[in-house]
Parts: structure tokens; sequence; C-alpha cells
């Protein structure tokens, strides 16, 4: 039985987004939104970046402004209390959390539809990190360790994102972003994520146009044709 992530208000001080977006605006950046990107990145600024209608008006456009924001947080609030959870934890289909500083969760992070994490230190998942294979759902922080992984959602991580055994990006409907990604295999065979540099002892890649899934089987271990249910399934017995 695992402990629940408290559910905690995350008020926005506008002047501190103000003097980090400012600072970043002209900072080269792997994934660069273009000038002005504030205005297109953000919608109103909520009083409470954890209620769920603030964060979907504030963070509404597309991927690569998402993780612009995220990088913003991420500067304006370069440290904060660590969290620590006993796994698993499970977040319930639409729930949001914010945190400021580190999460460290022992065991499986486990997400339904919709939901919604973001750690603006590192997330440090030592099981599993699963998020739902069908629907929409998105985990982003400053940086993401876990043991495995797999997601049909959006992975954004502004530093990277690091996993030793195997992470299965799956679905051709949203993807993951970040400087880095390091481990041991990553399986992104529908729809290649948008990482910019990839060290992993094995990879298998692709598009829409050239699904390998014989490879991608093989590199999961699973057989079938839902391979993001049955590896899923195989990382909460492990």
């Amino acid at each position: 039985m695992g402990t629940e992530w408290p559910e905690t208000p995350f008020p926005l001080d506008l002047a501190r987004l103000d003097e980090a977006y400012l600072s970043l605006r002209d900072t080269p950046a792997p994934f660069s939104p273009g000038p002005d990107w504030r205005e297109k990145a953000f919608g109103p600024d909520p009083d409470d970046l954890a209620a769920v209608p603030a964060f979907m008006q504030w963070t509404s456009s597309h991927m690569p402004l998402r993780w612009a924001a995220l990088r913003v947080l991420t500067a304006a609030y370069p440290s904060g209390e660590p969290l620590n959870l006993a796994g698993p934890v499970t977040l319930d289909k639409g729930v949001i959390r914010v945190w400021p500083g580190d999460v460290h969760i022992d065991g499986n992070l486990v997400l339904d539809r919709k939901a919604r994490v973001i750690v603006l230190g590192t997330l440090t998942v030592t099981g599993a990190l699963v998020a739902p294979p069908y629907g929409y759902s998105l985990v982003g922080a400053r940086a993401i360790v876990c043991r495995d992984g797999v997601s049909a959602g959006e992975i954004l991580a502004t530093e990277s994102v690091t996993c030793p055994g195997t992470f299965l990006l799956s679905r051709d409907t949203h993807t993951a972003m970040s400087p880095l990604f390091t481990g041991g295999t990553l399986v992104d065979y529908m729809w290649p994520a948008r990482f910019s540099r990839v060290d992993v002892t094995t990879r298998v890649t692709g598009g829409m146009d050239r699904i390998d899934h014989a490879a991608a089987e093989k590199a999961l271990g699973v057989r079938g044709d839902h391979l993001d249910d049955l590896f899923a399934a195989k990382l909460l017995k492990s």
C-alpha cells in the first residue's frame, strides 16, 4: 500500500515568472519556440497552477511551448522542499500535482488518463513510471529518473530523462521532449521522440511509415498487438 501524493495549491509569483522569462528569452535552447514566446506559451496567469481549469488554460498551447513554459517555471523556482513518497503512488483521472522541489518515489508512479505532474526539481521513481496507453497525460520535470517506463502521453524534461531499464513511448499522438535521454533501452518505434541527444544501449525507433513491430516486441520482452498495455502490465508485476 503506497502513500497519497498530497494535494497542494501552487500560487504563481508573476514577478518571478517575468524575471525568469527575461533571463531565458534570448538564451539558446534546444527547442526554441521563437521570439516573444511567453505570450504564445502562457494563457492567463492563474492564481493557482494546481487547479484543473487554470492549468489547462495556462498550458493549452502545443508541446514546444509547454516545454518552454516548464523551463521558465524551473528557472523561477530553482529550489524547494523535497517530497518523499512510498510507492506505489497512483494519480487518478484528471488529477494535477505541482511540486516546487525534488520528488522521490520509492516504488511505482502510475497515472490515469488526463493526470498531470509538474516537478520543478528532479522526479525520481525507483520503480516504473506508468502513464496510460490511451488518452492524454503529462509528466514534466527539470529531470526525470525512473527504473523503467511507458507512456502514450507527454514526457517533458528541461535537462534530462534517465532510465537504466526500458522505456516505451507508445502511440503517435503525443511524444517526449528533452535535451538528453540516457539509459538502457528506448523504444519509440511509432513516433520518434524529440531528444536532442540519446545515449542508450538499444533503441528501436521509427515512424508511422516504418514501424518495426517485431523489433519492439523483442526489445520489450512482450508479444501481441497492444504492446503498451502488455508492457505496462509487465512493469506493474515486476
